[in-house]
């Protein structure tokens, strides 16, 4: 590849990412460019994801820790399964699964490439069970789970179709919905416009999308890091 040619491609991706920043200031929408299943299949099919780093990580260390506290907050409702969406290589889902055995847990991805390498790397607890399915078209029955949850999979549904995602969780819900997410609006503006203009990555704004007559904003939380930037926010909902 030429020096020209490669100037070319970078001008043009910035032009991309400034057009997306726009958009999304104006309309609130993107330039959908990217087929998510094909990305993280291919990435997948790369191998298998290092975690060494996050968990060696003081801000990840205390992320899970309090992704796993709400867990442990309903785990006693009932006997219905915790649902995952976006388990991708299953690498929390296990994580989850081992330390809250009385519950058995669901993970929900869209490819099967990473729920193969998960299950030959990540997920050995008995209490673990894999399904391929879109997010909008969840194969399950209505109220089947206790508590659905997303570690950072929305983020990467378009905006064109996330009404759909969410309604499907909130059919499948029985009681709440927990959306670990990325929410741009409260990061300084670098770090807001470097979230806008990932090519496979969406803000949505959740409580906006989700109707009041379906379940109610509960509880956020942000996730900052020691710095102060709010990487992610914790959105509870529990079901009207």
């Amino acid at each position: 590849m030429s020096l020209q040619s490669s100037a070319w491609r970078r001008v043009l991706g910035k032009a991309f990412r400034l057009t997306n920043v726009c958009l999304y200031a104006v309309c609130h929408r993107k330039i959908d460019l990217v087929d998510q299943k094909r990305f993280w299949e291919m990435r997948s099919l790369q191998g298998v994801d290092d975690h060494s780093a996050a968990e060696a990580d003081p801000y990840y260390q205390n992320f899970d820790r309090t992704v796993e506290s709400y867990l442990e907050r309903y785990k006693g409702l009932s006997q219905s399964p915790y649902v995952e969406i976006g388990t991708y290589q299953g690498y929390r889902l296990e994580k989850f699964a081992s330390r809250i055995r009385e519950r058995l847990f669901i993970g929900v991805d869209l490819g099967f490439a990473n729920l193969r390498i998960g299950k030959q790397n990540f997920l050995h607890s008995p209490n673990v069970r894999i399904v391929d399915a879109d997010a909008c078209h969840l194969p399950f029955p209505s109220n089947l789970a206790d508590l659905i949850y997303t570690v950072v999979a929305l983020s990467h549904v378009p905006f064109g179709k996330i009404r759909n995602a969410l309604s499907e969780i909130f059919r499948v819900s029985r009681r709440y919905v927990l959306l670990v997410e990325i929410d741009c609006r409260p990061m300084r503006w670098r770090k807001k416009l470097e979230a806008i203009s990932l090519s496979y990555g969406y803000m949505h704004r959740y409580e906006k999308l989700v109707d009041h007559t379906i379940a109610r904003l509960v509880e956020t939380e942000t996730l900052r890091d020691d710095k102060g930037h709010p990487r992610y926010t914790v959105f509870l909902f529990a079901k009207s």
